[in-house]
């Protein structure tokens, strides 16, 4: 699996493109779900990573009510480690196509994420 493209987008372009995965963050912030909750979501697969770390903390039961009532499919993983992004991509139904769409909100992860 290589990576082809990345690029930074506005709103707009979001509204824009035809997704299939979008992963977003629920930590302890409010601001976690803010993207998830304004852009417009269809049949793309959608994970939210959730830091095994901090469960009871601030926000974050809030948070993983908002992810759940918008589709989001748990994954609960490390904040203090790396992501396995294959392990992420293994979410994906079987897809017959050579490049992926894929929203990342990066804006609440960790360092080593």
């Amino acid at each position: 699996m290589d990576l082809l493209r990345r690029q930074q987008v506005s709103f707009d372009h979001v509204y824009s493109n035809n997704l299939d995965l979008v992963i977003g963050v629920s930590g302890y912030e409010k601001r976690s779900p803010y993207l998830m909750k304004r852009i417009k979501l269809g049949n793309e697969t959608r994970l939210v990573l959730g830091f095994e770390e901090r469960l009871n903390e601030m926000h974050r039961s809030e948070n993983d009510r908002i992810f759940r009532a918008l589709g989001f499919h748990p994954v609960i993983v490390s904040g203090n480690q790396s992501l396995d992004i294959e392990s992420l991509l293994g979410h994906l139904p079987d897809v017959k196509r050579e490049e992926l769409n894929i929203l990342l909100d990066y804006s609440c992860m960790t360092k080593p994420w």
